[in-house]
């Protein structure tokens, strides 16, 4: 029994280690930068080309703000848990105080995310299912 919670005890002491490695960016600095809406949903419905034409977030620091045809709509805050599987985002409107919860999947230089509307409960996979009331988000990050 003591090996088995010493082995537990040194896992839990490597982890951190092994989860910032050197030169290994965090999912929160992946996250930082422009990026631009290539695909949308919500609640079953796929949003037309014209529709996301010019549609780009860009992630600074814990903060986010929409841009559409160049101009700053909104800026929320959020919050990730990369550890969770899957990873899993809060988004917050610091003026109406509302938190919708979603999950993303980072991968090279495609964003994924998936959330519904404030005080929905958090989806557990990447799908818009007509009634479920969820938005999904394809992004892809922008190269100048």
């Amino acid at each position: 029994m003591k090996c088995f919670w010493l082995l537990v005890t040194m896992f839990l002491l490597t982890f951190p280690l092994r989860a910032n490695e050197p030169g290994k960016k965090s999912d929160l600095e992946r996250l930082q930068g422009t990026w631009v809406v290539k695909a949308m949903e919500f609640d079953g419905r796929a949003f037309t080309e014209d529709m996301i034409k010019d549609r780009y977030i860009v992630f600074k620091d814990s903060t986010f703000s929409a841009v559409v045809g160049g101009v700053r709509r909104k800026t929320l805050t959020f919050k990730i848990e990369p550890a969770r599987s899957p990873r899993q985002i809060d988004i917050t409107d610091p003026d109406r105080q509302e938190t919708a919860y979603g999950i993303y999947e980072l991968a090279e230089d495609t964003l994924k995310l998936c959330y519904g509307e404030p005080g929905a409960d958090r989806p557990k996979t990447f799908a818009s299912p007509p009634g479920d009331r969820l938005f999904l988000i394809t992004l892809k990050r922008h190269k100048p």
